[in-house]
């Protein structure tokens, strides 16, 4: 058992307590890490104390009671939020923790708390993938690893102390052994190294060997199983209920000019298009057939021509110039401000550009960052509105309207009826900036959480009646489907918006959590213009600030940042990738052994490739060692292996044994295999006796050593067959000496 208030029960608590927080961290919901941190104290103070042996029994039984019906509310009975049903089952393990914090007395008291513990952290690894659950998984390598060897350990002495009081009883009476003699520091950090770095290395091959991508790899089959949903670009957008959380991972990185001068995030907030859809059916968006050939250009380098056709020449000052690196894509969608005028690139050698809503697509994708520059024409321009061509269609067949829900086109008349008539293409842009504030400003409120609507409402007038909360999606649905009813063009625009502006670099970086949805209107004479009816956009960016908080938050982004790019996005692709590079540095590595350079050899191996960024040398070191770990643990395997091997052998005990071994008398080769193993190797000069005798007076654990030999010689040269009861005394002897690791060595 776990003695109350030891470091043992501090341990336990604290790592359970730190298996919480991925599964915590995905939804925000850290009263109840208070809960059960208010829980563990509580226990910890009245570990130990006799007056609660009467009340623990009911207060345990009442406490799980609760949680059941608790979790029974939150599945089934809750209307505010829907239900993310894997995140309420650890809502219930953890009220089930508390509970058995309060009764924590034997071994499998313990180790309940320690599964519950495992399923907590299985849970975060559907749930989340932050750079918390990498330091909870560093945490349980390290600290956990020694925790459970420790405990490991003490049961292993009680059981030993319990074998070594039945051979008391067989033997002599008189005699003591001091069982309880705890490992030094050394052998507990000796242990939970060797083991952890074990574990680094089956970590580290999994690694290489499972792909882990959000869309195709592990992560995105993990999240596919449970109705959640990760942040981030998309060209099909359907309204669910499911709960969002932000995935910090970087997609681009864009450097925004004008007339030589670098904008700030004081002069724009970038819209980076990436997909535009049209058409509205319960709940879900699509795009129409635009029954216009995709224009294609094929030229390297900055086009001479603009990408559509217009008859005005632009000057410099009215193109804002965008010099855009994409991070490894895995998709053919270019993100550029609209419109896109000029295109250039050496990257692609062929682009599509629909000549209805002026999307880019390539249908080469590279897997590799890329950069390309687009000239995009500012919209607060007053010759923005000589940039359009092609005008929304004035008819569409009936499969090629939005399907709107009755009381929406209600919503749609009464609300453009305050603000004038839509029809009146003179008073549109006023209607719909009127439209776009009652969104914006109205009793509207963002959440990336929605309760859970009626069954058979249409999304949009859930949202428009009852809800009145979503995230952008929502939002833009909205504005874009009232847009619809009431006549006027309009459609929903996805891509990224807003992003982090770095002054160093003078760049935005976008995540993908800065995907984002807006509706873009179209205005006589004036193209489509965006408009965006999220609310509250400004107070869900990150506020950069100064000093020295601000300097934490930034390389605690670099950290979320290298942890996204280099472990949660390591997809197939990315692991072909890093096993071709690997490849051919081992063929450059054979090719200079065979020419002699050994010095030259020794140097590459330790240095690694050579087109490798700093962190991934820093990996490869680490994988260096982690290598010569396994090596040595191989061998330790393997020397182990052969003293068991030398143990069990029949016949003789080796090459120099002139008589072969009886089977009585084999117990003998299995006794000097466990000693070797111990440090007590039997010197050639010695006889057994001789050996046995000089064992015992150095050893007081192997006092019996002469008795054995004895036993050895009767049987062996003898063959007088053993005892029952010598039997029985020499395996409770040799079982001791194999798995006490103390046992031998007093």
């Amino acid at each position: 058992m776990i003695a109350p208030r030891s470091l043992m029960h501090v341990g336990l608590l604290v790592l359970s307590l730190v298996n919480m927080l991925p599964a915590l961290e995905a939804e925000d919901a850290w009263w109840y890490l208070a809960l059960a941190s208010g829980a563990a104290m509580v226990s910890f103070a009245l570990s130990g104390s006799k007056w609660t042996d009467s009340v623990r029994p009911s207060m345990i039984t009442a406490g799980v009671l609760c949680a059941v019906i608790y979790t029974v509310y939150e599945m089934f009975l809750r209307t505010d939020e829907a239900p993310v049903y894997i995140l309420n089952l650890a809502h219930f393990i953890i009220l089930l923790c508390c509970c058995k914090f309060f009764e924590l007395r034997t071994a499998r008291d313990a180790g309940i708390i320690v599964l519950m513990a495992f399923l907590l952290l299985i849970i975060g690894a559907f749930v989340s993938a932050s750079l918390l659950f990498a330091v909870v998984i560093l945490i349980d390598l390290t600290f956990g690893v020694a925790w459970l060897l420790e405990f490991h350990t003490r049961c292993e002495v009680q059981r030993v102390a319990a074998s070594a009081a039945q051979i008391r009883s067989i033997a002599r009476p008189s005699q003591e052994d001091d069982i309880e003699t705890p490992f030094t520091l050394r052998t507990r950090l000796t242990g939970a190294l060797g083991s952890s770095l074990g574990l680094a290395v089956v970590a580290l091959v999994i690694f290489i060997a499972i792909p882990r991508g959000w869309s195709t790899g592990l992560f995105g089959r993990m999240h596919r199983m449970v109705p959640t949903a990760v942040s981030g670009f998309t060209d099909e957008i359907t309204l669910r209920d499911a709960a969002i959380f932000e995935d910090p991972t970087p997609v681009m990185r864009v450097r925004f000019t004008q007339a030589g001068r670098v904008l700030t995030d004081e002069d724009i907030r970038p819209l980076m298009r990436g997909s535009t859809m049209d058409r509205y059916v319960r709940g879900r968006w699509e795009r129409t057939h635009s029954y216009a050939p995709a224009r294609r250009h094929a030229q390297r380098g900055i086009s001479v021509e603009p990408l559509f056709n217009v008859s005005t020449r632009y000057v410099p000052t009215d193109l804002m110039e965008q010099d855009i690196t994409l991070f490894q894509p895995t998709r053919g969608n270019l993100f550029a401000a609209y419109p896109p005028v000029y295109f250039g690139s050496n990257d692609f050698s062929f682009l599509q550009q629909d000549p209805v809503d002026l999307c880019l697509h390539t249908p080469q994708v590279p897997r590799r960052d890329v950069r390309y520059y687009v000239y995009s024409l500012r919209p607060d321009r007053p010759v923005f509105n000589r940039r359009i061509e092609f005008s929304p269609r004035t008819y569409y067949r009936r499969d090629e309207i939005s399907v709107i829900a009755p009381r929406v086109i209600d919503f749609a008349v009464e609300l453009c009826r305050d603000f004038g008539n839509a029809l009146d293409p003179l008073q549109r842009e006023t209607i719909v900036a009127q439209i776009e504030r009652h969104f914006a400003q109205g009793p509207y409120t963002y959440t990336l959480s929605r309760g859970r609507p009626p069954h058979g409402v249409d999304p949009v007038e859930d949202f428009l009646y009852t809800s009145r909360k979503g995230h952008c999606e929502y939002f833009a649905s909205a504005m874009a489907v009232v847009c619809q009813a009431a006549g006027i063009p309009a459609r929903l625009v996805t891509g990224f918006a807003g992003g982090e502006f770095d002054p160093a670099s003078g760049t935005f970086q976008f995540r993908q959590k800065d995907a984002h949805a807006w509706v873009e209107v179209f205005i006589p004479e004036k193209g489509w213009l965006p408009f965006d009816p999220t609310p509250a956009v400004g107070a869900r960016e990150i506020n950069r600030g100064g000093g020295l908080l601000a300097r934490i938050v930034h390389w605690v982004d670099l950290l979320r940042a290298q942890w996204s790019s280099s472990v949660v996005l390591f997809d197939a692709n990315r692991r072909g990738g890093l096993l071709a590079r690997f490849g051919d540095w081992f063929r450059t590595l054979g090719a200079a052994g065979q020419d002699g350079s050994a010095i030259g050899t020794i140097k590459a191996l330790l240095m690694g490739p050579e087109m490798i960024r700093p962190i991934e040398r820093v990996m490869y070191w680490l994988l260096m060692l982690l290598i010569a770990a396994l090596l040595v643990i191989l061998v330790r395997v393997l020397w182990l292996t052969t003293l068991i091997v030398r143990a069990y052998l029949p016949g003789p005990s080796g090459p120099a044994s002139r008589h072969p071994r009886r089977a009585d008398a084999r117990f003998y080769d299995r006794l000097l295999a466990l000693l070797e193993n111990k440090g007590h190797a039997k010197p050639v000069c010695l006889t057994p006796l001789e050996f046995a005798q000089r064992l015992a007076r150095s050893h007081r654990d192997l006092s019996e050593m002469p008795t054995f030999v004895h036993w050895f010689y009767e049987a062996q040269f003898g063959a007088r067959p053993l005892p029952r009861d010598r039997i029985r005394r020499l395996n409770g002897f040799l079982q001791r000496l194999r798995d006490d690791p103390a046992f031998g060595t007093r």
